[in-house]
């Protein structure tokens, strides 16, 4: 699939059987490779509806990478190893999502450096803040820990910085290890 400078591209195996969805989905199983490369993460947020963020650094929410090998069975999708790079930031590890009642996701992203000040909302900012579906991320439970080698936020500079995400009932949770 190739539009508007995005090219995905993959492989798969996928047995569907001929019953009704619910039961389908779980009976359903197959494996394949998958590879995203997007000039631009603000471009596919747009997209997909979703206004990007106002940002100090302009260029960020820009080249979006991804590859991956994915696997489902018993209406679990687990992709592994999974490798992200946006802007300048590398990302390793795996994502497990349950695509049956109940519904819910799990990761575990290890990065080498993140830079938050060029994330963050500019001083002087005229534009809309990120907007989330509440309803939508109230119904889908996702847990997952995320680390970095180094991270720094303004003149703060840290290393082998580790945040525990739960996003359960609509609310964002942090949890110390």
């Amino acid at each position: 699939m190739q539009s508007s400078g995005m090219h995905l591209q993959g492989s798969a195996s996928l047995t569907i059987p001929a019953v009704p969805i619910p039961e389908a989905l779980a009976a359903a199983h197959g494996q394949g490779v998958l590879t995203l490369d997007s000039p631009s993460f603000r471009s596919l947020l747009a997209a997909a509806g979703v206004e990007a963020p106002a940002t100090r650094d302009a260029r960020v929410l820009g080249p979006l990478t991804a590859q991956g090998s994915w696997r489902l069975a018993d209406a679990v999708l687990i992709v592994e190893p999974l490798r992200l790079k946006l802007d300048d930031t590398s990302l390793e590890g795996r994502l497990q999502a349950s695509l049956a009642e109940p519904q819910g996701a799990e990761f575990e992203l290890h990065g080498d450096s993140l830079d938050l000040t060029r994330y963050l909302e500019p001083e002087d900012a005229q534009g809309k803040p990120l907007v989330l579906d509440a309803e939508a991320l109230q119904t889908l439970p996702v847990r997952g820990e995320l680390s970095f080698e180094r991270a720094q936020l303004a003149q703060l500079r840290m290393k082998g910085v580790r945040l525990t995400l739960e996003l359960e009932d609509g609310r964002l949770r942090t949890r110390r290890p």
